[in-house]
């Protein structure tokens, strides 16, 4: 469900309409209301009016199962992709077991760099991920500084 603060559900939003009077005349608007349930109000320390720093995005497929479920996480895990397990596991969604352990973390960084380093900062990566191109980043440049031809392995230190 959450940790230090943060709390990570996927619920319905429900539409309404509201109709307010101007003096222009009778204006309708769409408002969009979310419910958030008690258990995840207590966990956050809520009590009457506060802020939340809210940010929003369509869950696919693969959000809306409970991975906490046994029953489900056993057979449908092993059915996602390697991308679809990470991003249930980047929003927080599953187990720590199903997630290897893992948890999500924030790290800043420049989406170019990461370009530069053959990821795409668009999907969900590892620290794994970053650290083998980083170091394979470096036994280039190794190589290269060295006079060593590609296919060479760097001289051992």
């Amino acid at each position: 469900m959450g940790n230090e603060g943060r709390v990570t559900l996927v619920l319905p939003v429900r539409p309404s309409r509201v109709r307010k009077r101007l003096k222009s005349g009778v204006k309708e608007y769409v408002t969009y209301r979310i419910t958030i349930p008690q258990e995840a109000a207590q966990a956050l320390g809520l009590e009457g009016e506060a802020a939340l720093i809210v940010t929003l995005e369509r869950p696919r497929w693969y959000h809306l199962f409970n991975w906490g479920d046994p029953e489900i996480a056993g057979e449908l895990w092993e059915r996602l992709t390697e991308t679809q397990r990470r991003k249930v596991c980047l929003k927080g969604l599953a187990p720590r077991e199903l997630c290897g352990g893992r948890q999500p973390i924030t790290i800043l960084a420049d989406p170019d760099r990461l370009r530069e380093l053959g990821l795409d900062p668009e999907k969900p990566l590892t620290l794994e991920d970053v650290v083998e191109r980083v170091r394979e980043r470096v036994r280039e440049e190794l190589r290269r500084e060295l006079g060593a031809k590609p296919t060479e392995a760097p001289p051992k230190a």
